[in-house]
């Protein structure tokens, strides 16, 4: 992930305190698909 992507990502996500628990949401939702 660039440094721009973080950023994006952050600004899309103001309330994202863990993002360890939001990557890991994201992970098991694409897997379930």
């Amino acid at each position: 992930m660039t440094e721009r992507q973080r950023r994006a990502l952050l600004k899309q996500h103001p309330e994202v305190e863990s993002w360890a628990d939001f990557f890991d949401t994201q992970r098991s939702q694409s897997n379930a698909v």
